[in-house]
């Protein structure tokens, strides 16, 4: 740039008497820029080509390009088109110049890659048949749940526990009961109470196992032992029997199956398996098939020391007790299994001992009731 006329370069154009000028810088004054909105790019070009880049402008030759910024050609500028061609280097290099000092960036031709078609994709496969589902497995028959083992209260010893156990599976019983008939067959060895053992209504005879094995246990083997049972199965019963809770013993028979518990149905064959695990002198067990009906007083013996009623109905009961009680001896143990689950067996106890005005003290066994005769 070109400084001021008439001013020399460095120098305060007046300085102060008895002060020493202080030099002036002057800063190089950039030109300015064209500031009319609708400027030809030739005018400005001509300033920055000669300063960007090093070409000399020839004074008083403007630029024919008239397109300007908003890139409109007359028809003049169309008649001269192969020369603003041949000047389209300066003229891209003075608007890169003029970009670069405002903005920093510039223009540059990028080559767009030509748009590259896709092959066309394969035809697609046809889908396979979708298979037949496969039949779903059966599933597998869930094992039968085993019987919990009986819960003992503390105060049962190993061996009855042990007796408990081994004859469980030959005797609805509750453990309770059996454990008293256990404590009875004890009483009776201890204290030398003459008489038979005899029980009405065995089932599969596990009750009565429980008995001879206590015998064994003791050392006691000429005890003899009495099962009177049908064999096949309960009696019909009559109106007098009815649960607990009211309801009739015969609707609740024939409600079931006879392979129900209810019928008690087991066979003189499967008692008499079941007895040959227990090493009582077989001669001194004596299985009565039939009515209790039929059988008693006949094929009773003539003292019993321990009676076991578990015929459940009110017939059978009367007559076990009217025709039995007085072979009891004193001292004996009477066990009425039923005595709270079966009204009929209830009802035919209280009626017999308000009869004979016999003074019995029965004590709870769970459903069951236990007395030592007088």
């Amino acid at each position: 740039m070109v400084g001021q006329p008439g001013r020399r370069r460095g120098r305060h154009p007046a300085a102060p008497a008895g002060r020493r000028p202080r030099p002036v810088r002057q800063a190089h004054r950039r030109p300015r820029p064209c500031t009319r909105a609708r400027a030809r790019v030739g005018t400005c070009a001509r300033v920055r080509v000669g300063v960007r880049t090093g070409l000399r402008a020839r004074p008083g030759v403007r630029s024919r390009n008239r397109a300007g910024i908003n890139g409109r050609l007359t028809k003049s500028d169309m008649s001269r088109k192969p020369r603003v061609l041949s000047r389209g280097m300066a003229w891209r290099n003075a608007v890169n110049g003029v970009l670069q000092q405002l903005t920093g960036y510039q223009l540059r031709r990028v080559p767009v890659p030509a748009a590259r078609t896709a092959p066309a994709p394969a035809p697609a496969a046809p889908a396979p048949a979708p298979a037949a589902p496969a039949a779903a497995p059966a599933p597998a028959p869930k094992p039968k749940a085993k019987k919990p083992a009986p819960a003992f209260p503390a105060d049962y010893d190993d061996e009855a526990k042990d007796i408990i156990r081994a004859v469980k599976p030959y005797s609805m019983t509750s453990p309770e009961r059996l454990n008293a008939f256990i404590l009875a067959t004890r009483y009776i060895a201890r204290h030398d109470i003459p008489g038979s053992v005899v029980e009405c209504g065995v089932w599969r005879g596990g009750s009565m196992q429980a008995c001879a094995r206590t015998l064994l246990s003791l050392g006691e083997t000429e005890r003899d032992l009495y099962l009177f049972d049908t064999y096949e199965g309960m009696t019909p019963p009559t109106a007098e029997d009815l649960r607990r809770d009211g309801r009739p013993a015969q609707e609740l028979l024939d409600a079931q199956g006879k392979d129900r518990p209810i019928w008690a149905v087991a066979s003189l064959e499967d008692v008499k398996a079941g007895f040959g695990h227990v090493p009582y002198p077989k001669e001194r067990v004596h299985y009565v098939q039939g009515r209790v009906e039929d059988t008693v007083p006949g094929q009773a013996p003539e003292q019993i020391s321990i009676l076991r009623l578990d015929t459940d109905w009110y017939a059978s009961t009367k007559h076990e007790l009217e025709h039995l009680y007085d072979r009891l001896v004193p001292g004996g143990v009477l066990l009425i299994d039923d005595y709270g689950y079966w009204q009929g067996s209830r009802q035919a106890v209280d009626e017999f001992l308000e009869k004979t005005g016999e003074r019995l003290l029965l004590l709870r066994m769970d459903e069951g009731r236990i007395a030592v005769k007088p």
